[in-house]
């Protein structure tokens, strides 16, 4: 992406009671860009923060297989004015089964092992189909401090992919010091082993975990786990006994519980003042007002005529104020502020290529991003007075009512 330098008007909002709540949605359109870095390293970007969040379907064929491909991403290329290398290459090794290093190298490599793109199931006999999804999902996150994440994925052994069966990954990124943290990092060893407690966590795990009648394995610690900040507490993928057919079970435990099991390492973040980053300035960079996608298509970051919505700023805060939905946990722990979505409106007036700019939480990213890819379609933006692909960017202010 580019820094984008057009800027629009703006428009407040108190939106309907929702969940007993007001949701206040301030609404500005003006052109977005982004990209970031961290702490006690050097800032490689000139931007802060971008997610982007990508929801396809691919039709892959090779020979006479056919391979139907769905992704759901919520991938962070930038925190805190820094791009992650070691993020970006864990992602690409656990969701793409791949040794890339960014979402669109490790995508492309992913898809192109399953053969050529096709637009149409092909109407053949002998055709043999199969079915893959990758999910990346973030869980909590903290900004300035740490982001936690859900993937799920087929099972590999080495390089044949099991289709049929997935695999829950949980796990936290430290921003402030560019570091994975897996379940063994954060849960004090005494507790990842059999004895009493583990007993004690086993106990903890199963006062919170769903009703649903499923039994625990005594043996040891779920492999996985996340942190979900004070307010959350930790997050567990529970595997159930034999007896219940292997069930799996995405479990949260309140940090007055489970505190006593955290590592050194992990009450240090949790304590810790939010990273305070510089960006990275590249000279001339702002200058630009266009760039070039992933798929080779130009797109204006500064045009003549900016992408409106149909009916103006009284039908989209309308629209907003019908659709919108406050997510549970952040209703619960009271989290509200400012989300920032950047997005292309293409030529036709079609809304693609979600990325959060400005982030708050996991819940109110998702739902600010859900809204906007539900949109319908708007005016496209002209240059010279021809319909072209335009960026821009819809701050969402969510305030809860005290």
């Amino acid at each position: 992406m580019r820094p984008n330098r057009l800027a629009c008007t703006s428009l407040s909002i108190n939106s309907a009671m929702i969940r007993r709540m007001t949701c206040l949605l301030m609404l500005l359109l003006s052109v977005a860009g982004a990209q970031a870095a961290k702490k006690d390293i050097v800032s490689d970007q000139t931007h802060k923060c971008i997610i982007s969040y990508v929801e396809e379907t691919h039709l892959m064929k090779k020979g006479n297989e056919i391979t139907v491909v769905s992704l759901l991403l919520e991938w962070p290329e930038v925190l805190c004015y820094y791009s992650m290398p070691r993020l970006q290459k864990f992602l690409c090794q656990n969701v793409f089964g791949n040794e890339c290093s960014s979402l669109q190298e490790g995508k492309k490599a992913f898809l192109s092992k399953m053969g050529e793109e096709i637009q149409t199931m092909p109407d053949e006999k002998g055709v043999k189909v199969k079915y893959i999804s990758a999910t990346l999902m973030q869980v909590y996150h903290e900004p300035g401090r740490f982001m936690s994440f859900r993937i799920v994925v087929p099972k590999r052994d080495g390089k044949q992919v099991f289709a049929e069966y997935a695999e829950n990954i949980l796990f936290t990124y430290d921003i402030a010091h560019d570091e994975i943290l897996m379940t063994k990092d954060m849960i004090v060893r005494s507790f990842q082993k059999s004895g009493s407690n583990n007993d004690l966590m086993i106990m903890m795990m199963e006062r919170h975990m769903p009703d649903i009648g499923m039994m625990i394995d005594g043996s040891n610690l779920p492999d996985y786990a996340c942190l979900m900040g004070y307010k959350g507490g930790m997050a567990f993928n529970l595997k159930g006994s034999a007896d219940s057919n292997g069930f799996e079970s995405f479990t949260v435990v309140p940090m007055k519980e489970v505190g006593m099991a955290l590592t050194k390492k992990v009450k240090k973040l949790l304590a810790s003042p939010n990273v305070v980053r510089k960006p990275a300035v590249k000279e001339g960079e702002d200058k630009k007002t266009t760039y070039t996608d992933a798929n080779g298509e130009l797109i204006y970051t500064g045009v003549d005529n900016i992408p409106t919505f149909k009916g103006g700023n009284e039908q989209l805060v309308q629209y907003i104020q019908q659709q919108l939905v406050y997510p549970d946990l952040e209703t619960n722990l009271h989290i509200d502020g400012r989300v920032v979505v950047a997005f292309v409106v293409d030529k036709e007036g079609r809304v693609r290529d979600p990325q959060v700019v400005t982030s708050v939480s996991s819940g109110l990213d998702r739902e600010a991003v859900r809204l906007i890819m539900g949109m319908p379609q708007w005016n496209p933006g002209t240059q010279q007075g021809v319909p072209v692909n335009v960026r821009i960017s819809l701050p969402v202010h969510f305030k809860l009512k005290k």
